[in-house]
């Protein structure tokens, strides 16, 4: 067997020394050998190539996935701002109103302060204060400085041994005043002018000065004994207040 082999290889060299289409043939043969080796080794790498290349496509797909997610919960995130603004208006919008509905109790809780401060010095005001405001109210409107405004009501006039009630009265200027819940007829109207005129008389006595303002308040009254008193006050120069006008005198 090595006989057959040595004597081969002997021939095979011999051609390759001898024969030059014979050396061109191997020479090509070994070349295109070398050849497919080498396209082998590039097959190899290019598939590793291709492999590396799927793998960064999928990680840039995981990629681009993970980005539109994260888009995607921004977008979801900017809603939720929006909506926490939208909410946060509304609540300035409620607390604003809240805000303005707590002026207008405060408001109205003053008032009602006031109203129920007017309603006790109402329920414990007789008629008498409630003419005597008005009358301060006319001194006002006459001119009267306010330092001389002081009204009594029910005041008691004593003169020597002489001594009256008078419903109304103030010293300067001399004030002289009768009030009455309710005159039925012309004759009690007529009687209620002579208790006045009488006051009137006593008290310029007392005091020396004339009346500068003589009044009669009714509270009710016929129409006719109305219309009466309206009259005669005139002619005796006495202020005559009706009822319609005392429901409307604040109390003090």
């Amino acid at each position: 067997m090595a006989r057959v082999a040595g004597r081969l290889k002997k021939e095979f060299l011999d051609l390759l020394e001898k024969d030059l289409e014979f050396r061109y043939a191997v020479a090509g043969y070994l070349g295109l050998s070398e050849i497919l080796k080498r396209l082998e080794e590039h097959d190899k790498k290019f598939e590793e190539v291709l492999a590396e290349i799927r793998a960064l496509r999928e990680g840039q797909n995981k990629l681009w996935e993970n980005a539109n997610k994260l888009w995607e919960n921004v977008n979801k995130l900017w809603e939720e701002v929006r909506a926490l603004r939208e909410g946060q208006n509304k609540l300035w919008e409620e607390v604003r109103g809240l805000r303005e509905t707590y002026v207008r109790l405060e408001g109205r809780a003053t008032g009602l302060e006031r109203a129920v401060a007017t309603l006790a010095r109402t329920v414990g005001a007789t008629l008498n204060d409630f003419v005597a405001s008005f009358v301060e109210e006319m001194l006002r409107l006459s001119g009267v400085p306010e330092e001389k405004i002081k009204v009594s009501a029910s005041a008691r006039i004593v003169y020597g041994e002489t001594v009256r009630e008078v419903d109304l009265f103030n010293v300067d200027p001399l004030v002289v005043g009768q009030v009455t819940t309710y005159i039925s007829n012309v004759d009690e109207a007529k009687s209620e002018l002579d208790k006045l005129l009488e006051d009137v008389r006593f008290v310029e006595r007392l005091t020396g000065k004339k009346v500068f303002m003589a009044i009669l308040a009714v509270e009710n009254a016929p129409r006719d004994v109305v219309e009466f008193l309206e009259a005669e006050c005139e002619n005796l120069d006495v202020r005559f207040i009706p009822g319609r006008l005392i429901t409307k005198i604040p109390a003090h």
